[in-house]
């Protein structure tokens, strides 16, 4: 085996429009490129050079798994350093330069563990937990129809910033439906085979209408999960449970979602949980005065029909009353 070799993965189906340039972008930094093209019917193998010898091309019958053509590709890899990337992205031009080096670096003493590049997804959201870069070895394989991911017992992930992937796939408008519905579907059986498997519901989150009974079902699951989260689930959790705060600020129960992000902040003293925790405090605070002011009001223009006890002499001086009161106007006039 060759102990420096680095081996690209690809797995593609209709990607004509996309795939030279994916090959383009990481043809110089690797020893080879394995693509397993899971039965395309445009031009993507007809345009895939052939005199390139380090471009090798192989068939998978979809049998509607990703991880299934995945390791696939892992088992037909000839070195010891996998990256994975797909038909619909394209290794930065930045990250290209030392991209060898910095993959060996990565490795220094730390052969098991699973990196993750910046994955820019061109708008405006960027992953930085999805594991793409790894040596390559039995007992680590793909797990999941769809949205799939490396696994092993007691994996490890770290981020490598210094690699970039540019990803397209969100800004091809004409896909999106033909991918939401392919992705429901696989992960309703995804569900069916593990139907408590956090992991799923995150990412069936997605896919489902706000209205949806199963969309609020599973954020009420996920905000009884109990804090702090344990390793193999924070990931989802952390991102479902602001799910879920937000949700209920939208909705206006400003109660429920101070009690969820006063919780959250209690375990995870990040920005987003704080801004979270922050807004609403301050939105139930509001909320509660604003009807704490409207019931004033009612009380206030009530008082003159109650008569004075002629026994209580211990009164609220008058200026005073006067005072409050005239402060008490300005401000249920400006409320109104």
């Amino acid at each position: 085996m060759n102990k420096t070799g680095i081996s690209a993965l690809i797995i593609v189906c209709n990607a004509e429009n996309s795939i030279l340039r994916t090959i383009d972008s990481i043809i110089d930094v690797t020893d080879e490129i394995v693509i397993v093209d899971t039965g395309s019917v445009d031009n993507t193998l007809d345009i895939i050079p052939k005199e390139n010898s380090k471009i090798k091309t192989y068939n998978h019958r979809w049998d509607d798994d990703f991880s299934k053509s995945r390791n696939y590709a892992i088992e037909l890899a000839s070195g010891p350093y996998c990256f994975v990337i797909d038909a619909d992205e394209y290794l930065a031009e930045e990250s290209r330069k030392g991209f060898r080096e910095n993959i060996y670096s990565l490795f220094d003493g730390q052969e098991l563990t699973l990196y993750s590049p910046t994955i820019d997804n061109m708008n405006g959201s960027i992953l930085r937990n999805n594991a793409r870069i790894f040596m390559k070895r039995p007992s680590l394989r793909y797990k999941g129809f769809v949205h799939e991911y490396l696994f092993e017992d007691n994996y490890n992930i770290k981020h490598a910033p210094e690699i970039i992937i540019n990803h397209t796939g969100y800004l091809e408008y004409r896909n999106l439906e033909g991918k939401r519905k392919r992705n429901l579907q696989l992960l309703k059986r995804q569900l069916d085979e593990a139907p408590t498997e956090l992991r799923w519901k995150y990412f069936m989150l997605r896919y489902l209408d706000l209205n949806d009974k199963q969309f609020e079902d599973i954020l009420d699951e996920f905000g009884k999960v109990p804090l702090p989260y344990s390793h193999d689930i924070e990931v989802y959790a952390l991102n479902v449970k602001s799910r879920l705060i937000i949700y209920l600020l939208d909705k206006s129960d400003f109660y429920e979602a101070y009690r969820h992000a006063d919780e959250l902040l209690k375990f995870y003293k990040d920005k987003n949980s704080c801004l979270l925790h922050f807004i609403s405090l301050y939105l139930m605070s509001t909320q509660r005065y604003h009807n704490d002011m409207l019931h004033l009001e009612k009380i206030h223009s009530n008082i003159d029909n109650y008569q004075q006890d002629e026994f209580i002499t211990e009164t609220i001086d008058e200026q005073a009353v006067s005072s409050i009161m005239n402060k008490f106007l300005r401000d249920i006039d400006f409320i109104i």
